[in-house]
């Protein structure tokens, strides 16, 4: 597993911590379930699903309009990822989490996309 040996502390550079199986902790601003036919499609078409997926959330619960611009709300509507998010591929299958993407960018780490997603040998 790409930097397990950080399990159970912080990564030396982002500080974002480890779980003790060696998975990061990141502070995620949405979250969504995947479902299970989509999760060996590409990282692209997985990545609008979630967008507009959260969009409906935020449709339904006004509050979580508040962690978010008028313009990042119409990027998720239309199935794009506001420029400095990514989706995480947590590693409980199908369990995305939209998260900062310099952060995610500079934390190694084993994702979803390997353990359950297309790159997965499941």
């Amino acid at each position: 597993m790409r930097k397990g040996d950080l399990a159970g502390d912080k990564h030396p550079v982002t500080g974002i911590p480890y779980d003790a199986d060696g998975f990061p902790i990141f502070e995620s601003k949405g979250e969504v379930l995947l479902k299970e036919a989509d999760f060996k499609k590409s990282r692209t078409t997985q990545s609008r699903k979630c967008s507009k997926a959260l969009y409906e959330q935020i449709m339904e619960n006004p509050e979580l309009a508040l962690n978010f611009t008028e313009e990042e709300i119409q990027l998720f509507k239309i199935g794009k990822t506001p420029e400095h998010y990514t989706w995480h591929h947590h590693q409980d299958a199908g369990r995305m989490q939209l998260v900062d993407y310099q952060t995610h960018h500079d934390t190694g780490h084993t994702g979803g996309y390997k353990i359950w997603g297309k790159d997965s040998d499941k």
